[in-house]
């Protein structure tokens, strides 16, 4: 038998912003319909992504990254990424079924449009930064 007594998580570095969404019929205590976690580390300059890290829950068989973001956002401006091409990207990606939580044509249009609004959450996140 084993016992966990202790979990260290490390403190975010500088200039790194996330958003964490959960759509479902409660905020606790039931599955989600689904759920989206994005976190984005900037270069000192603020301006410019660094690293980028996207997983998706309840739109797959297991929770998923989605490598694809990371590729269009690291190395550019922020301000000047496109935010519903990623929303895009993120429904293109994304194999949800239909269940009694929700369909799969609602789950995808809704992961492209939280994705949106998770970027949106960390643009303004930035801006207070500064």
């Amino acid at each position: 038998e084993q016992l966990l007594v202790q979990i260290i998580l490390p403190l975010p570095k500088k200039r790194t912003y996330g958003s964490w969404i959960k759509i479902g019929k409660r905020k606790a205590l039931i599955i989600a319909t689904i759920t989206l976690a994005l976190v984005v580390e900037m270069a000192k300059d603020n301006k410019t992504v660094k690293d980028v890290r996207t997983c998706l829950g309840s739109v797959a068989p297991t929770p998923i990254e989605i490598k694809e973001i990371r590729k269009k956002m690291v190395g550019k401006n922020f301000e000047q990424l496109d935010f519903a091409e990623l929303g895009q990207i993120v429904e293109d990606k994304i194999s949800p079924i239909d269940d009694i939580r929700g369909t799969r044509e609602y789950r995808k249009d809704v992961a492209k449009n939280i994705m949106i609004n998770a970027l949106e959450e960390i643009s303004s996140a930035r801006r207070s930064y500064e």
